[in-house]
């Protein structure tokens, strides 16, 4: 039987997996919206650094991942 400790671990390990998936949800979108932008002649809503900040929040998540695994 498990502990409530293995529990609570795989409990924050699939917390995390489900913010990474969100994370590259929303990078889709952010691309997405580029894209519907570029073919109205608009410029982008999303620049580098914002493409730059929710990388580094991924990785940020993906090392937290990768230590609990």
């Amino acid at each position: 039987m498990r502990g409530e400790g293995e529990i609570r671990q795989d409990a924050q390990m699939w917390a995390l997996v489900a913010e990474l998936e969100s994370l590259k949800t929303e990078r889709a979108g952010m691309e997405a919206e580029n894209e519907c932008r570029k073919d109205q002649g608009l410029a982008p809503a999303y620049g580098e650094e914002q493409f730059t900040a929710l990388a580094k929040k991924m990785s940020e998540v993906a090392f937290l991942l990768r230590r609990d695994i």
